[in-house]
């Protein structure tokens, strides 16, 4: 269900946010989640990513759900999708093939790269924004596609991963087998 509050700002209530790509840009996108969490307080928040970023989220305070994506197969991505009702989705990354997944999921609201000129008609909201501009953060980035539906959100600017025990204990495991040592 979408809320339209006024005429310049949506409050979807189950979002997902779209990043399966490289690790580190995945962390960059920490703070996103967060102000998403902080604008919209009621929502549900679920990010589809690949398996070997999931961790990252175990414990995310904000994250409600994963969607692990290792592979791609058009018919089943869209049915997977269209089973989590989102009513708004941000594409954090983008290619051809996520927007169009949403796209024919009926998704509502899809908020992306407006200059990505061949898929732009797959965004119902466009951003922006560069991703090749070398004097913008990526946060900022990531900030903009908010913008493109709440002009004025509650920003976060947290980077912090949250790191389960078990996660610590391997890692110390790890580096002792290195003989670093870990206090």
């Amino acid at each position: 269900m979408v809320i339209f509050m006024n005429h310049s700002t949506i409050s979807p209530t189950n979002i997902c946010v779209v990043r399966p790509d490289a690790i580190g840009d995945v962390v960059l996108m920490i703070p996103m989640i967060n102000t998403l969490a902080q604008t919209y307080p009621s929502a549900k928040i679920t990010i589809l990513l690949r398996s070997y970023t999931a961790e990252l989220f175990d414990e995310h305070p904000h994250v409600d759900q994963l969607i692990i994506c290792d592979k791609r197969s058009l018919r089943h991505d869209v049915a997977t999708i269209k089973k989590h009702r989102f009513d708004a989705v941000f594409f954090s990354f983008v290619d051809g093939y996520y927007p169009l997944v949403f796209f024919l999921a009926r998704v509502p609201i899809r908020v992306g790269d407006g200059s990505k000129f061949p898929i732009r008609f797959l965004f119902t909201h466009h951003a922006k924004i560069s991703y090749r501009s070398l004097i913008i953060h990526e946060n900022h980035v990531n900030i903009e596609l908010i913008k493109a539906i709440c002009p004025t959100p509650k920003l976060s600017t947290d980077n912090a991963i949250v790191v389960t025990k078990s996660n610590q204990h391997a890692g110390q495991q790890f580096l002792h087998q290195w003989v670093v040592p870990v206090h």
